[in-house]
């Protein structure tokens, strides 16, 4: 190349790098021009020069020239649509930076939250920063380094889960987060500013500024120093002294609870550093136990909705020893009109923001005016995800209330739809109604009559309620031609005139709750006479984030067991949704025939929990939490406090007392805190209201309570088919229902202790396999896995026999062994210790017989409710003679002991309960033995007199003698007119009461029972026991044989001879140190002459 043209080249060079500096310089210069313009003053404050370095370097690739303000300047503005991430770790947390163009959109943050990549950890803060001029935002999350975080406590947000997984106080994160914040205290300047700030509060200076927090223990030095350590020492940094404090406000309201609280105020701009926004305010909040992400995504979508817009935003997780965390979250909001003003303030754009000015209203600082959001925002933790959708994307400014109503009464109503027309009523396809404009404006009209009808605030009459439900009702018929959606619609507004009660206007409600007439979710076949089917006393439903709940009983005072059901796909939630309430009904129904040895009617809970995006902790944390909701959304409508008497307002008119006992998948600590919770609440004997307490009650799995009563009928069902275990005999039995479990495990328990090696157990069934051995399984091997608390799959090969063999449910085959075991495996008796209801059923039950018509077990003893249904049990009696012991006689020891622990309550405190218990359940499990053992003789006594008639049949016939005999005496004592008449009742009923209750009990407390127990409760008591004195000693034929009227009469006629009896037959014993009189000797000769034989005999 020629020198010339190297030189021109060279020159060309050099020219264009000049310029190319130039233009650089000019870019940064005019970077740094427009960052300093328009990042606001706290982010500043609130960013360290290295990472205000990082960010700028960004925001310089962002920017584009050509934007001339209103002084004829041109300026560089952030016009590209991109996003920069980056992140870098800082001390404990790993920092991940979004720099996005934010021009022409109000939901910068929702959008990047709803598209956060997943991160190695738990989100522990969040800044946001939007420019003034609307155009960008620098976005901080910091979270929790993996090795800091507990293992799965970030899992929950990855399957969709509010609920966080709360880091205890004693792990390294937590025990390192104190440590720093303890190490730099002492010499942060800003920490002393928060102590001395605190300090004039303490000291009354601010008494009469609203803007300041109230004095209160909590802002004393050693407090305050606490609290401190808790707080990450850069949200201590931060924070402004006044508003740190009055954020410690809303920690304490909720710290050890699960509640939200939420504080509003007008943004001053009185802080250093801060620019005056006209119409904005600061909105803070403190959410105990909630998924960071989650709780600000939900408070922001939330804020949207009302056409608020989020300015500035921050979150920091603080430290709640012994309860969890609180998410503490501020947000700077402005409505629509104030944010454009800004953002043309921003421009320099001075005559268009005199015309918005001048235009503007603020709505904001009217009174009440924040009161909705405030609700709405303290309901984000419980609130479920369809309800947001409903009123958020499909009907927005349908508002949350009436959203929330509108997928509650479809939830409530969806099971009897379902049942009724099952292919054209689905989950699916009722929210694809919903969501269509022309059909959601009649459930509105459904909602807004509810508000109207429950709230404390509007007196409308029940004829006012049933005249616009009718107008409801004619504008549905007459608009709607789809006759499936037409009739969802019209039970939704049956769904409101059937409630009595809600606690919908509660202020910190936790889920929905409803106490609806029953009749509402049962079929019109269900409901005609002669049908079979009784009307149960009282239903409650709830429901909450990601659960719906029954609470189904038959009596007015009733107790049974919460069961949680968590279905592993969305196809099955499907299902079990549509039976819900039919396996609530069914399962109080059968608590109802078991309890008739006790006071409390039968009742039953189940909550139906959605965890279909959940694994491992996430799904457990699911399920905690929707225990806690569902038993706070029940307390709402029991207790009877102010908070109660202010915002339920009651169509039922009557206080209910209910008892709740632990099921499925209910764990110790849930019992623990329901009844905390409910002495919080002051219910009533708060410790009766849960169950099976670890420490002050009695637990079933410890004491094997159940299976102490299975195993009594089991008893006398082999002696009555000639088999007597304890003399040597052989027999052989299958088990479904794991060594882990309750009546699974205690079985095994007690035939080994009981029988020995004379029971070989030749198969065991439960969730995570199946182990059979014809042979029979080792006994020890068994109890190792009961005591260590191991399922089946983990029994030993090296305890099988020969024929041996573990099916484990990690393949299909395994899966279909473990579900067909029950069918299989032949023995000499089945016990069902644990199953799904209904395993055996109407459509299956032939797979219990082998090719030739023969069972594979002829003695049934049912230990699980339901395991069998009825259609099932007569057709196998009747096809292959199959005896089954029903699950209302077989289990009824369980409820009868928590019966038992029920009055230990009420009685004594828990502290004379836990000095006596061992006492106690020594004479529990003797009356609990006793009570299978006189139902077990009277049910094979019966079955022997009439062969023909099965057991279950009998069975049923025994309860049914017993609730009618105890509703009939119970019917003359509530209707005693007079002390004198009452007295007499208490007289006569009160020792059969004392000797239906455990030695030790009485000898501690029975002296307490006339003024301790609620009335109604003692009468319930009395009745059942009167009850069972006269069916277990006399039979159900004489009972049956009266008319339903003279029950109560002749069962206080009954016990006023018995004891006339015992004394005749007293002086007959003694002989002639006390001779009969004339009138005795003739009562002997007739009693003699009219049931002698009958009773010589042994037919009754």
């Amino acid at each position: 190349m020629p020198r010339n043209e190297l030189k021109l080249e060279k020159m060309a060079r050099q020219s264009l790098l000049h310029e190319l500096w130039q233009e650089q310089q000019r870019t940064h210069e005019g970077a740094v021009d427009w960052f300093l313009r328009n990042m606001p003053a706290s982010y500043f404050r609130q960013t360290t020069e290295e990472s205000r370095l990082q960010h700028l370097g960004a925001i310089s690739s962002m920017l584009e020239g050509g934007h001339v303000d209103a002084n004829g300047v041109e300026r560089l503005t952030p016009t590209k649509d991109i996003t920069l991430h980056f992140q870098r770790d800082v001390e404990n947390m790993k920092e991940m930076t979004f720099v996005q163009s934010t021009k022409g959109r109000s939901d910068g943050i929702l959008r990047l939250l709803d598209s956060l990549p997943q991160a190695d950890g738990s989100l522990q803060r969040v800044h946001a920063f939007p420019s003034r001029d609307g155009n960008l935002a620098v976005y901080l999350f910091g979270y929790m380094k993996q090795e800091e975080v507990p293992p799965d406590a970030a899992g929950g947000h990855a399957a969709g889960v509010f609920f966080a997984e709360a880091i205890p106080q004693d792990t390294e994160a937590g025990k390192a987060r104190r440590a720093a914040a303890a190490a730099v205290m002492p010499a942060a300047a800003h920490a002393s500013e928060v102590l001395e700030y605190a300090a004039s509060v303490q000291a009354g200076e601010w008494l009469e500024n609203e803007a300041h927090a109230k004095p209160g223990p909590m802002f004393e030095p050693e407090a305050m120093m606490e609290y401190l350590s808790r707080c990450d020492p850069e949200f201590v940094q931060h924070s402004h002294p006044r508003r740190f404090c009055k954020h410690r406000v809303l920690y304490e309201e909720v710290s050890g609870t699960e509640s939200i609280a939420v504080d509003v105020e007008a943004y001053q701009g009185a802080e250093a550093g801060a620019t005056e926004l006209r119409g904005s305010h600061w909105i803070s909040m403190a959410a105990a136990n909630v998924l960071p992400k989650m709780a600000l995504y939900q408070a922001l979508r939330l804020l949207k909705s009302y056409q608020l817009e989020t300015i500035r935003c921050h979150l920091d997780v603080v430290d709640d020893p012994g309860n969890g965390s609180v998410t503490m979250m501020r947000m700077l909001v402005s409505d629509g009109s104030s944010a454009a003003k800004a953002a043309v303030a921003g421009s320099g754009d001075a005559a268009a923001g005199a015309e918005i000015d001048a235009s503007w209203e603020d709505r904001w600082d009217e009174p009440g005016a924040w009161d909705a959001v405030m609700k709405d925002l303290r309901r984000i933790k419980w609130a479920d995800e369809r309800v947001y959708e409903l009123m958020l994307e499909k009907h927005p400014g349908l508002g949350l209330e009436t959203s929330e109503v509108i997928v509650a009464l479809a939830n409530m109503v969806y099971g009897v739809l379902h049942k009724t027309h099952p292919w054209a009523y689905s989950k699916s396809q009722m929210y694809h109604w919903l969501d269509s404009p022309r059909y959601v404006r009649h459930a509105a009209a459904a909602a807004d009559l509810f508000c109207s009808r429950f709230s404390p605030d509007v007196d409308m009459s029940e004829t006012a309620a049933k005249t616009k439900a009718g107008e409801i009702r004619a504008a549905i018929v007459r608009d709607v031609e789809h006759e499936m959606v037409q009739g969802l619609l019209l039970k939704m507004v049956d769904g409101v005139m059937a409630t009595y009660r809600t606690n919908f206007f509660m202020p910190n409600r936790w889920a929905l709750s409803l106490r609806v007439d029953p009749r509402l979710l049962m079929t019109e076949d269900e409901l005609k006479e002669g049908s079979g089917s009784e009307v149960p006393f009282g239903v409650f439903f709830v429901h909450g984030r990601r659960f719906n709940g029954f609470h189904c009983r038959f009596r007015d005072i009733a107790r049974g067991g919460m069961r949680i059901v968590t279905p592993q796909t969305s196809e099955q939630v499907a299902i079990e949704a549509g039976r819900q309430f039919d396996e609530c009904y069914g399962l109080a129904y059968a608590q109802q025939l078991k309890n008739k040895d006790i006071p409390e009617g039968g009742s039953k809970a189940v909550v139906l929990v959605d965890t279909t995006n959940s694994t491992g902790r996430a799904k457990d944390h699911a399920v905690r939490k929707g225990v806690k909701a569902f038993s706070d959304a029940l307390l709402d409508l029991l207790v009877g406090t102010e908070e109660t008497r202010r915002y339920v307002k009651d169509l039922w008119g009557k206080q209910e007392l209910l008892y709740l006992g632990p099921d499925e998948q209910v764990i110790p600590q849930d019992i623990n805190w329901i009844i905390a919770r409910a002495a919080q609440r002051q219910a009533p004997f708060p410790s009766a209201f849960m169950s099976s307490k670890p420490d002050a009650g009695i637990n079933h799995k410890e004491y094997g309570v159940t299976s102490e009563g299975v195993f009594v009928f089991l008893d006398e069902a082999l002696r009555n088919r000639g088999i007597d275990p304890k003399a040597g005999q052989k027999f052989t039995l299958k088990l479904t229902g794991g060594p882990d479990g309750d009546v699974g495990g205690n079985m095994i328990k007690i035939l080994n202790r009981e029988y020995g090696d004379a029971c070989l157990i030749v198969g065991v069934a439960d969730g995570t396999g199946s182990a059979e051995d014809p042979e029979g399984l080792s006994h020890a091997e068994l109890l190792r896995l009961f005591e260590e608390g191991l399922p089946i799959s983990a029994y030993r090969f090296n305890k099988f026999g020969p024929k041996g063999v573990l099916h484990t449910c990690d393949n299909d085959e395994g899966i279909r062994a473990r579900n067909t075991m029950h069918n299989r495996v032949k023995a000499d008796a089945f016990v069902p210790a644990g199953g799904r209801p209904g395993t055996i059923n109407g459509s299956n039950w032939r797979s219990y017989l082998d090719s030739d018509g023969t069972p594979s077990s002829t003695l049934v003893v049912e230990g699980a409710n339901l395991f069998t249904t009825p259609e099932a049990r007569e057709a196998l009696f009747k096809e292959a003679g199959v005896v089954f012991v029903k699950d209302s006689s077989a289990n009824k020891c369980g409820v009868i002991c928590s019966s038992f622990e029920i009055i230990s309550s009420m009685l004594m405190t828990s502290e004379e309960f836990k000095e006596n218990k061992e006492g106690i359940v020594l004479d529990v499990l003797e009356k609990l033995r006793d009570a299978g053992r006189r139902e077990a003789e009277l049910l094979f006594r019966e079955h022997r007199n009439h062969p023909a008639t099965p057991l279950p049949a009998i069975s049923e016939r025994i309860s049914n003698a017993i609730n009618s005999v105890t509703d009939a005496v119970l019917k003359i004592l509530d209707d005693a007119p007079s002390a004198e008449e009452q007295e007499e009742h208490l007289r006569l009923l009160l020792p059969l009461f004392r000797e239906h209750l455990p030695e030790k009990l009485v000898e501690a407390a029975f002296d307490r029972v006339p003024t301790t127990l609620p009335p109604q409760y003692l009468r319930n008591a009395m009745a059942s026991c009167l009850a069972c004195r006269v069916v277990y000693k006399e039979g159900i034929n004489f009972i049956d044989a009266q008319p339903r009227d003279r029950l109560g009469d002749l069962a206080f006629s009954y016990i006023r001879e018995e004891g006339a009896v015992k004394d005749l037959a007293r002086v007959v014993e003694e002989g002639d140190d006390k001779p009969l009189s004339e009138e005795d000797k003739k009562r002997v000769a007739d009693i003699l002459r009219s049931a002698g034989v009958r009773a010589s005999l042994g037919v009754y």
